[in-house]
C-alpha cells in the first residue's frame, strides 16, 4: 500500500510540474533570417523585434528583410541574431512577413497537440513479450483531431490582401479577392501504431507513423484560392511500469518519447485587375505562398489505468519541448498590358529556427476509456493543453494480445 501511495504522489507531482514552469519567467531563443523585395531603392540601418502569438503560446524573435537597396547593420531581438543584415524600408513587406510567421507559430502548437495523442495507449503498461504467454503486443489505427480557432489564418491572409490592394491603389487599380473559413474547425490526423512489451523487465515500446498520401490534399480550394497540404510524422516512446497492476492495484507507468513531423502548406490565386474609367487597360495579379514547418519534439509522460470488467479507464499527463525550423516565401506579381509593374509587385521569404527552451514547455492532460472485446479494443480519449488552451480528441481501434 505504501508503494501505491508513493506512485500516486509521484504522478500528481509530475502532472503539476508544467504549471510551475508556466509561471516561471524565462527568455526563449529564436533566430530568423529572411528577405523581402520591392521596387525603389533605400539605404539605412534598422533594428526590430517582432512578436507573434497564437493559441495561448507566444514566440518572439528577430528578423531581417531586404529591399532593392541594401544596408548593413546589427540586429538583436529577444533571441540572439546578430551580424550583417539587409533591412527593408517597405512596411508592406514587413507586415506580410509578420503575418506568415504568426501562421507558422500557431501551426507549430496545433500539430504538436495532434501528434502527441497519436501514440497514446489506453493501458499504462501492456505486459512483457517474454517471458509471457501469450506474448503482449498491440497494433492499431488512431484518428485524432484538435479544435482550432481559424482567426490566425484569416488575419494572416487578410494582411496579404490589404497590402495587395494598397499597392494596386498606387496604379489606380483595384481587385476583389474572396477568402473565407469557418471560425472554428477540427484539424484531423491519423496514424498506424504498434506497441510491444519488454523482455524480462516491465517496460513497453510504442511506435507510430502518419502521412498524407501523395496527391491526397494537393487540390484544395477556398473561394478564389487554391492550395495543398502535405504532412509526415513518426514517433516512438518507452514506458516503464512502476506498478504492473493486479486484481486490486492499477497500472502506473513513467515514460519518455520523441516525435518528428514535417508539414508544408501552399496556396495561390490569380485575379483580373479593374481600372476605373480605363476600360482599355487590362491587368492581372497572381500571388503565391509556401510555408513549411519541421519539428523535433521530446516529452515525458506519466499514466495510470485500471481494467474494470470490460472497460479500462485511464488518465495521464505529458510535458514536451520542441525544436523547430520554419520557412516561408511569398510573392505577388502585377502584369499590366502584358508588362510587369514593379511598383505593384513584391515578395519576401524568411527562415526561423527555435531551439529547445524550458520557457516554451507545453503540457497535455489526457484521459479516456477503452471497451475491451476479447482481443479487440475501442478507445476514446480527450486531451487539454492548459498552456495553449487547445482541446483534442482521439478514437483508436487496436488488436491486442
Amino acid at each position: 500500500m505504501k508503494r501505491l501511495l508513493l506512485c500516486f504522489a509521484f504522478f500528481f507531482i509530475f502532472a503539476s510540474l508544467p504549471s510551475a514552469f508556466a509561471q516561471s519567467s524565462g527568455e526563449g531563443s529564436e533566430t530568423s533570417a529572411g528577405s523581402g523585395t520591392s521596387s525603389g531603392t533605400s539605404s539605412g540601418t534598422d533594428s526590430s523585434s517582432g512578436t507573434s502569438s497564437g493559441g495561448g503560446s507566444e514566440n518572439s524573435g528577430s528578423s531581417s528583410e531586404s529591399g532593392t537597396g541594401t544596408s548593413s547593420g546589427t540586429e538583436n531581438g529577444s533571441g540572439t541574431s546578430s551580424g550583417s543584415s539587409t533591412v527593408s524600408k517597405d512596411s508592406s513587406v514587413v507586415k506580410i512577413n509578420s503575418s506568415m510567421e504568426s501562421i507558422l507559430n500557431n501551426l507549430e502548437d496545433i500539430v504538436l497537440e495532434n501528434s502527441t495523442l497519436l501514440n497514446t495507449q489506453a493501458d499504462a503498461y501492456i505486459g512483457k513479450i517474454f517471458p509471457a504467454f501469450p506474448p503482449h503486443f498491440s497494433v492499431g489505427l488512431t484518428t485524432t483531431g484538435t479544435v482550432i480557432d481559424t482567426s490566425f489564418i484569416i488575419d494572416g491572409v487578410q494582411t496579404l490582401f490589404d497590402q495587395i490592394k494598397a499597392s494596386l491603389e498606387e496604379i489606380d487599380g483595384e481587385i476583389a479577392i474572396n477568402f473565407s473559413l469557418p471560425g472554428q474547425f477540427v484539424l484531423p490526423a491519423a496514424a498506424i501504431r504498434g506497441r510491444v512489451g519488454g523482455v524480462f523487465l516491465p517496460f513497453d515500446v510504442g511506435l507510430f507513423y502518419s502521412a498524407t498520401f501523395p496527391g491526397m490534399f494537393d487540390s484544395l480550394s477556398f473561394d478564389d484560392f487554391s492550395g495543398g497540404i502535405s504532412y509526415t510524422a513518426f514517433g516512438a516512446d518507452l514506458r516503464y511500469a512502476i506498478l504492473e497492476g493486479n486484481l486490486l492495484l492499477p497500472q502506473v507507468s513513467l515514460g519518455a518519447g520523441y516525435i518528428y513531423q514535417k508539414e508544408s502548406v501552399n496556396f495561390s490565386a490569380k485575379k483580373t485587375i479593374s481600372y476605373t474609367g480605363q476600360s482599355e487597360k487590362s491587368g492581372t495579379l497572381s500571388t503565391d505562398a509556401d510555408l513549411s514547418l519541421l519539428t523535433n519534439t521530446v516529452y515525458l509522460q506519466a499514466q495510470i489505468s485500471k481494467q474494470i470488467f470490460i472497460t479500462t479507464p485511464y488518465a495521464g499527463a505529458k510535458v514536451s519541448l520542441t525544436q523547430s525550423q520554419k520557412d516561408y516565401s511569398w510573392n505577388y506579381k502585377t502584369v499590366i498590358d502584358g508588362t510587369k509593374s514593379d511598383s505593384a509587385s513584391k515578395n519576401g521569404k524568411e527562415s526561423i529556427s527555435r531551439d529547445f527552451d524550458m520557457a516554451d514547455m507545453q503540457v497535455q492532460l489526457f484521459g479516456g476509456a477503452t471497451l475491451n472485446l476479447f482481443m479487440f479494443e475501442l478507445s476514446l480519449c480527450a486531451a487539454w493543453n492548459p498552456v495553449s488552451n487547445y482541446f483534442s480528441g482521439a478514437i483508436s481501434t487496436n488488436f491486442k494480445m
